[in-house]
């Protein structure tokens, strides 16, 4: 994925894409812990650590950054509506 969004975006771009309801909810840290044991308590700090330094670029320092060009796949990324596009086939059916 090549672009930022929000979580109240992404679940927006999941409904259109799927044309299935969707709403984003909040869960604070403990509710992830209970829900996904140590995976969601470590999901939960890397959330937190997101909100806290959103810019990763400045974080870094951009002498410590890898861009996509130098990766050589700046070309074979797509945008998230695209991706959700091109998954939406695989999407659990409930």
């Amino acid at each position: 994925m090549t672009d930022y969004r929000s979580w109240g975006e992404l679940a927006a771009a999941y409904e259109r894409v799927t044309g299935r309801p969707t709403a984003y909810v909040e869960a604070d840290d403990a509710a992830y812990a209970k829900l996904y044991g140590d995976f969601g308590t470590e999901f939960a700090y890397q959330l937190r650590w997101n909100e806290e330094f959103p810019d990763w670029h400045a974080v870094a320092g951009k002498e410590n950054i890898i861009s996509l060009g130098e990766l050589g796949v700046a070309d074979k990324l797509v945008r998230f509506e695209e991706a959700m596009e091109g998954l939406k086939g695989r999407f659990l059916d409930y």
